[in-house]
């Protein structure tokens, strides 16, 4: 005989039970209620459409919400397909040849984190720093060949697919950070559609590399003469080359990956780089009594991201048979509008941080014993016009008169918008 709870009290505790059991076992079950308001009822009747196994379909409700916006309406095939690219997804790989333990590290580090997050794991990133994969010549080779996918570049890498790059490095073509931020957002869609045209994509937004500093092991460089006989280990390129001759100094052309061996062997005594760059790759323990930095800010050559589409969609899809690929593109497509949003977000934040951290490597530099020299108003202006007709002598060689006549536009306009800037200028390293 089954037990009759006659007690009202009793009847109301045992309703109240039931009910609180169901509303549990509601929120616990597969398709729970947090689990529908990130998933639209037509995403959830794509999937009552198909022949999935519980497992499967847990699996699809748990994606990013872009995903299964873009799934709905799929059919049989297309779900199948889906769901082993997201349980099996490729590699890409991004090689730089930022130091360890600069800034540029910390954030090329942050960025497959931030992705693999957004995108839904929809493909995995392996970050090469330093020149554990050679250096930009050899990472531009890697990309167009297909061995490499993406890459943060300077300046001396991407003049290896548009040597018009040159102009950004001329000397004294920006002054201040403001002058160099406005006008390289006016122009850097010019570069855009220069390396589209190579089958390469910049991202559209240039990477802080900052104001390069002259660094010397033995003297201190107040005016051009001072580099007279000097070994100046030279990186950039023409532009570099010929603005050294300009000055009278024969340059001793060297790339990045020499400059620790050609310092500590006495091949080069003096040479442009940034601050950031002179610590993390530990450049300064070659500087000895008697030499320091000269804060002339001559140079300001950019750091651009590039890759390549579609070496990153094969990437991607390398564990999917290559009859389920057809399904999966758009997929692929999202993720890289995802990867490009994150690395333009990252621009600013790069530059901020990279600004802030010259500016105490140097007073910790200084700290330590180092020469730091900031010329006069006076004397940058004897740099300035020893260096200024370079602009126009290499205009049609290294660079189209259009670039640069672009560039000057935008510093015209910038400078007329912001004449306090220039008329009471401050360094900044």
């Amino acid at each position: 005989m089954l037990y009759q709870v006659h007690h009202p009290i009793k009847r109301r505790l045992i309703a109240s039970l039931i009910f609180f059991f169901g509303i549990l076992l509601f929120y616990c079950s597969p398709l729970s209620a947090s689990d529908n308001q990130n998933a639209s009822p037509e995403f959830i009747a794509t999937l009552d459409a198909l022949t999935l196994s519980p497992e499967d379909r847990d699996f699809l409700m748990n994606t990013e919400s872009w995903i299964k916006e873009l799934a709905t309406g799929m059919d049989q095939k297309e779900a199948d397909a889906v769901i082993k690219l997201l349980k099996n997804p490729g590699r890409m790989k991004f090689a730089t040849m930022a130091p360890m333990g600069t800034v540029w590290a910390k954030f090329i580090r942050e960025v497959p984190k931030d992705f693999e997050k957004k995108s839904g794991g929809i493909i995995g990133v392996d970050s090469y720093i330093g020149l554990s994969l050679g250096n930009d010549p050899d990472y531009v080779r890697k990309m167009a060949s297909g061995a490499l996918e993406s890459a943060g570049l300077t300046s001396w890498g991407m003049k290896y697919i548009s040597k018009e790059m040159g102009v950004y490095e001329l000397p004294f073509i920006f002054e201040t950070y403001g002058e160099a931020d406005y006008v390289m957002e006016k122009t850097w869609p010019y570069f855009v559609e220069k390396f589209r045209e190579k089958g390469f994509y910049l991202i559209p937004a240039k990477m802080e590399v900052g104001f390069l500093q002259i660094f010397s092991t033995s003297i201190i460089a107040k005016k051009p003469e001072d580099l007279t006989g000097t070994k100046y280990g030279s990186w950039m390129g023409p532009v570099e080359i010929t603005t050294m001759q300009k000055l009278g100094v024969n340059p001793v052309v060297i790339t990045v990956a020499e400059v620790p061996s050609s310092l500590a062997t006495n091949i080069i005594q003096t040479g442009s780089a940034m601050t950031m760059y002179m610590i993390g790759a530990q450049l300064m323990n070659f500087v000895k009594q008697g030499g320091g930095c000269s804060g002339i800010n001559m140079f300001y050559p950019p750091g651009g991201l590039v890759l390549i589409r579609k070496s990153i969609e094969n990437a991607a899809l390398m564990n999917v048979p290559k009859g389920d690929r057809k399904y999966l593109s758009k997929y692929v497509d999202k993720g890289l509008e995802i990867y490009e949003n994150i690395l333009v977000d990252m621009a600013p934040n790069l530059a901020r941080e990279l600004r802030e951290g010259n500016k105490i490597l140097i007073d910790n530099l200084q700290k330590k014993g180092m020469q730091l020299y900031i010329p006069t108003k006076e004397e940058r202006d004897v740099w300035k016009k020893a260096t200024r007709p370079l602009w126009d002598e290499m205009a049609g060689k290294q660079y189209s008169r259009e670039i640069l006549d672009l560039v000057l536009k935008h510093k015209a306009d910038y400078r007329a918008a912001h004449p306090d800037e220039f008329e009471n200028y401050v360094w900044t390293p």
